[in-house]
C-alpha cells in the first residue's frame, strides 16, 4: 500500500493514473447503472491526450453511450471505424451491434455482429457473437 501511495503523489498524471482511476470508477459503483459514466468519459478524453489510440476511443465511445444513449455511442464509433489498426478487430463491430440493438435497429445489429463474426476472436466469443446473432433473428 505504501507503494500505491507514493504512485499517486507529485504534480505528473500518467496514463497508470488515469487507469486507475477508470478501474476504480467501475470497481466502486454498485452496479452497471450507478456508474459515474459522465465521469469516465472525461478520464477517457485526458486519457487520450496521453496514449491517443483507437482502443481508447472505442472505451469512450462505450461511457458516452452510456451517458447520452446509443446513437451518440455509435457517432462517436464513426471516428474510430476506419482505423486501421482496428480491421480486424471483433469487439468494434460487436459494440455497433449492440449500439444499434439498443437504438431498436435489429437490422444493422445483425450486420454489425456478422462483421463482427468474420474477424479474428477466441471460441467463447465467437459463441457469444452467434448466439447474440441469434436472438435478433
Amino acid at each position: 500500500m505504501r507503494h500505491f501511495g507514493a504512485s499517486a503523489q507529485g504534480d505528473t498524471i500518467t496514463t497508470y493514473h488515469l487507469q486507475a482511476e477508470i478501474a476504480a470508477v467501475h470497481a466502486t459503483a454498485a452496479s452497471d447503472d450507478d456508474t459515474d459514466w459522465s465521469k469516465l468519459v472525461e478520464l477517457y478524453n485526458d486519457l487520450y491526450k496521453l496514449e491517443p489510440t483507437p482502443i481508447v476511443l472505442l472505451n469512450r465511445a462505450i461511457a458516452i453511450s452510456r451517458c447520452e444513449g446509443p446513437h451518440a455511442g455509435l457517432t462517436a464509433l464513426d471516428d474510430i471505424d476506419p482505423h486501421p489498426s482496428l480491421r480486424n478487430y471483433h469487439l468494434l463491430p460487436a459494440v455497433a451491434a449492440e449500439l444499434w440493438k439498443q437504438a431498436g435497429d435489429n437490422q444493422r445489429a445483425a450486420q454489425a455482429y456478422q462483421r463482427a463474426l468474420e474477424c479474428s476472436c477466441s471460441a467463447p466469443e465467437r459463441a457469444f457473437l452467434e448466439t447474440q446473432l441469434e436472438r435478433l433473428n
